[in-house]
């Protein structure tokens, strides 16, 4: 009677630690090969949406031109920060438009980064017949939420922005985060992706767009919330005391 008890026992400590540790198949990102020679996948320019707020700046050799045109606040500033962005940047308003001083409104509808450098260029050379323009979009934000070690909000100063990159950014996924479901929501459709296999580096999810939010959910396991350390001394003392309770027994 007293060994059967011990069985349960032993038992039950098994079924415990085997549900708190997960197989090196659901941990590794990339562990599964997956044959991409027919797919062409490429990162989406991103297209200027209302809301967007736009760094622009027209460079002239005429001092007095550029002084007009230009705002002093630049994301390439160290000094400069979001709130000083959003004040002084170009906000596309509800009609796709923005509002430069002289220049006047330019509807963006439809266009691409590289496209509305293009026709911002177009209606400078009407007051400046040499003159660059550079167009940066200065609000590009991701929201990671769930099983990463720095949930929140970032705000991403690159066009081109991949999910890999962003849970970097997010401090790595947790040891409770389950790899293959992480998730994607998109203008209130979710996509799922599994990171384990490495199909998922040619999903038309991978490059994230500006207010995608990204929510990685937990595993399937007793969240033992503890590292390693801790989990191998509580191991470690459920030996010791079964052990004891042997060693009474005799």
């Amino acid at each position: 009677m007293k060994n059967l008890y011990l069985i349960k026992l032993y038992l039950f400590i098994v079924i415990i630690l085997s549900y708190s540790c997960a197989p090196m198949e659901d941990i590794v990102y990339l562990n599964k090969m997956y044959n991409v020679e027919n797919i062409n996948t490429k990162h989406q320019e991103h297209i200027i949406q209302k809301g967007d707020i736009l760094d622009i700046k027209i460079i002239s050799n005429n001092k007095n031109y550029f002084e007009i045109f230009n705002i002093s606040n630049s994301p390439d500033n160290p000094n400069t920060t979001d709130a000083n962005l959003f004040v002084n940047g170009f906000v596309v308003n509800q009609k796709n438009e923005i509002e430069i001083p002289t220049i006047g409104k330019i509807n963006l509808y439809g266009l691409s980064i590289e496209e509305t450098k293009l026709k911002i260029e177009k209606s400078v050379k009407e007051f400046i017949l040499e003159a660059t323009v550079i167009v940066k979009l200065i609000n590009f934000n991701i929201t990671v939420l769930g099983e990463v070690k720095k949930p929140g909000n970032y705000i991403i100063y690159d066009n081109e922005v991949s999910l890999l990159k962003i849970i970097g950014l997010a401090g790595d996924l947790t040891d409770f985060g389950n790899r293959k479901k992480i998730k994607i929501i998109r203008d209130s459709k979710i996509n799922t992706l599994d990171i384990t296999n490495s199909a998922f580096l040619y999903n038309e999810f991978y490059y994230l767009k500006s207010g995608d939010i990204i929510y990685v959910e937990p595993r399937n396991a007793v969240r033992l919330r503890s590292s390693s350390a801790q989990t191998f001394i509580s191991a470690a003392s459920t030996v010791a005391l079964i052990a004891n309770i042997i060693l009474r027994q005799q």
